[in-house]
């Protein structure tokens, strides 16, 4: 049986750890604030300018970013009087679109015995060092 809340955290977790690959500063920032708005639902005071790099992914370019702050509480403000539930549906329909959204994730060591990661997806087989950053990629199509 299929459970949103359970898919839904594994997208929480794949894009907190960086496993998913987003690039695009303004997609970031609504994926950040949707899971934001989740989590956060039901506490009345959401501000704060620490509050926005908790719901980034970790090792990102994005922390020391000074306009990812405005971003995320400009999408925050967008999502006011959306139902959990909706925010929740949201976010899995934003990151239903990602390239390496649903990619499964094995680790390895290459032949210098350093530990990498290596991702199928539908376009093909990607490798990853430690921090998730991208170290090529084949195309299988």
């Amino acid at each position: 049986m299929f459970d949103r809340r359970l898919f839904y955290l594994d997208i929480c977790e794949s894009f907190l750890t960086g496993k998913l690959d987003v690039t695009d500063r303004q997609l970031t920032a609504q994926i950040a604030s949707l899971i934001a708005y989740v989590e956060m639902r039901g506490i009345s005071r959401m501000t704060g300018p620490q509050i926005y790099k908790d719901w980034l992914p970790v090792s990102t370019q994005w922390h020391t970013d000074s306009e990812m702050n405005t971003l995320i509480s400009t999408e925050l403000s967008k999502l006011s009087g959306m139902s959990k539930d909706a925010a929740e549906y949201r976010l899995i329909q934003t990151v239903d679109s990602l390239l390496m959204y649903g990619a499964c994730y094995h680790t390895a060591r290459n032949s210098a015995g350093e530990s990498v990661n290596i991702a199928a997806t539908t376009t093909g087989i990607v490798f990853f060092c430690e921090n998730w950053k991208q170290l090529n990629r084949y195309v299988t199509f």
